[in-house]
C-alpha cells in the first residue's frame, strides 16, 4: 500500500547507457491527484524517466516505488496507463477492436462507448490502424492510456503532430481526467500543454532536476526582470538592494530584480564603471526549455 498519498517515490535514481549519464541522483515524490509536467532540453532525460517509471527500463542505482512496490509486477500495472512518443500501433487491427483487446486487460476497464464518445473517436471505430492519419493514431494511444480508468497515466509528447481542434479536445478529456483524481505526468515541448495540462513543473537537464516547483509560483517568478551589462567590477553590483540574484553569462553580469528602474538607478549611483546595459524580461518557455544555467543567490 502507497503511504501519504505519495504513488511514485524515486530516490537517488540514477541511469547511464554507456559512458552517458542520462539520470543523476534524482529524487522526485508525486502525489495522487497531481499533474505535472516534465519538460527539459532534448536528450535531458525525461523519456528515460517515464521508462523508469513504467517499469520498462531498470535504473542502475536507486529505489523505483509505484503505489508502494516496484513498477513492473502485474498489480501495479494494472493502475498504470501509458502513451508514448513513439507510437508503434498494429496497422491490421480496427481501431475499435483495438480498444476493446486493449481495455480487456484491466480489471476497471472503460465503458467501451463512453471511451470513445469521450475521446471523439466513434467515426473510425470500423478503419484500420493503418489507415488512420498520424493525428488519429496520436489521438487513439490517448485514448488506449485511460482505457483501463488507471490510477496514473504517462504521456509522452502526447500533442504532437495534432490540429488546433484535435490537441484542444484532448486537453479537455485530459484536465477532466485530472480533475476527477487521476494523477497525470506529461512531457512536451509546446508550451501551451505546459500550462493548459499541469500544476506542478518539474526541470530536467543533464540528468539533473533543476527546477521542482507549482507553475503558478514560477509564472510570479519570471515576471521579474533582468538587467544585464558589462563590467569587471562585479562585486559592486550583486549586493545592491534592488537584486535578488544574478548570473554571469559570457561578458555580462545578469541582475535579476522586481524593479528594473529601481535597480538601474542604484547601479548609476554606484559611480563604478559599466558598458552596454540592457533590460529584458524572462520568457517561460526559455525558462522551462533551455540548458541549465548557474545562478548565484545574492545573500543579504
Amino acid at each position: 500500500m502507497e503511504k501519504n498519498n505519495k504513488i511514485v517515490k524515486l530516490r537517488d535514481l540514477s541511469k547511464s547507457f554507456g559512458d552517458k549519464i542520462v539520470l543523476s541522483s534524482i529524487n522526485l515524490t508525486v502525489k495522487r491527484g497531481e499533474s505535472i509536467g516534465l519538460v527539459g532540453p532534448n536528450g535531458a532525460g525525461k523519456t528515460t524517466l517515464l521508462s523508469i517509471i513504467q517499469g520498462i527500463k531498470k535504473p542502475d542505482s536507486g529505489v523505483v516505488e509505484i503505489f508502494g512496490d516496484i513498477p513492473n509486477k502485474p498489480i501495479q500495472r494494472v493502475k498504470l496507463g501509458i502513451s508514448p512518443q513513439s507510437i508503434s500501433l498494429p496497422d491490421t487491427f480496427k481501431a475499435g477492436e483495438l480498444i476493446e483487446f486493449v481495455r480487456n486487460h484491466y480489471p476497471n476497464k472503460a465503458e467501451f462507448k463512453s471511451l470513445i464518445e469521450e475521446f471523439h473517436l466513434t467515426n473510425i471505430v470500423n478503419y484500420k490502424v493503418g489507415g488512420l492519419s498520424g493525428g488519429q493514431k496520436r489521438l487513439l494511444s490517448t485514448c488506449l492510456a485511460f482505457s483501463g480508468n488507471p490510477e496514473l497515466v504517462l504521456l509522452d509528447e502526447p500533442t504532437a503532430g495534432l490540429d488546433v481542434h484535435t490537441r484542444d479536445l484532448l486537453w479537455s478529456v485530459i484536465k477532466n481526467r485530472n480533475s476527477k483524481g487521476t494523477t497525470i505526468i506529461v512531457t512536451s515541448h509546446y508550451l501551451e500543454d505546459i500550462e493548459n495540462l499541469t500544476q506542478r513543473i518539474v526541470k530536467i537537464d543533464k540528468g539533473h532536476i533543476h527546477i521542482d516547483d507549482e507553475l503558478s509560483r514560477i509564472k510570479s517568478n519570471i515576471q521579474r526582470k533582468n538587467v544585464a551589462l558589462k563590467t569587471d567590477k562585479i562585486s559592486a553590483f550583486i549586493c545592491l538592494p534592488s537584486v535578488e540574484s544574478y548570473k554571469i553569462q559570457g561578458e555580462y553580469i545578469i541582475l535579476r530584480t522586481l524593479s528594473s528602474e529601481e535597480l538601474i538607478k542604484e547601479i548609476v549611483m554606484t559611480m563604478e564603471h559599466f558598458e552596454d546595459l540592457r533590460v529584458f524580461e524572462d520568457r517561460l518557455d526559455h525558462y522551462f526549455m533551455s540548458s541549465a544555467e548557474e545562478v548565484r543567490k545574492v545573500t543579504q
